[in-house]
């Protein structure tokens, strides 16, 4: 997280839930340049929390921008740095970000799940 009041940025580990929403809440970009993520539970925090999300050219963060919002950088190539500076003044629509976020509520969840046990 960056958080916008630290512009030289922080690299944290092992943040508790409570303190990582008052990150988001305070941060203005997530960066993430990981080469692989499961589900990536951190692409879709930082929507919940309106940060803009700028992430890394992996098929489950491209899905994350074309449903929700954010940026795509290739963090491999060579062009890196021009993509990442491009990202940072790019357009993001937050709120279409935060609703995408927001059906991975765990209450979101639960009323599907409900839902499809009453069908049964």
């Amino acid at each position: 997280i960056i958080n916008a009041l630290d512009k030289a940025g922080n690299f944290l580990t092992n943040v508790d839930d409570s303190r990582l929403s008052k990150l988001y809440s305070k941060s203005e970009y997530f960066v993430s340049a990981s080469k692989y993520e499961g589900f990536g539970i951190g692409g879709v925090e930082c929507m919940h929390y309106n940060c803009k999300a700028i992430l890394n050219s992996i098929p489950t963060y491209k899905e994350f921008v074309k449903k929700g919002s954010g940026q795509i950088v290739n963090f491999d190539g060579k062009d890196a740095p021009l993509e990442l500076t491009k990202a940072i003044k790019g357009k993001y629509g937050l709120a279409k970000a935060k609703k995408y976020a927001d059906t991975f509520l765990w209450k979101e969840k639960i009323n599907e799940f409900v839902k499809l046990y009453n069908s049964l």
